[in-house]
């Protein structure tokens, strides 16, 4: 992982930790969804 990948994760940590708990599901599943989207992506590009 490089360093800008690792300011950019603790920079996301603080701010969830901020959060209340609802917004945080919220900022998960987003998350989670952009991941779903990328990996179906990358397949995509992979079988063509």
């Amino acid at each position: 992982m490089s360093k800008k990948e690792k300011e950019i994760i603790q920079s996301i940590t603080k701010a969830v930790a901020t959060l209340p708990e609802d917004k945080r599901e919220f900022i998960l599943g987003y998350a989670e969804g952009v991941l779903a989207m990328a990996e179906q992506q990358r397949e995509l590009q992979n079988s063509a």
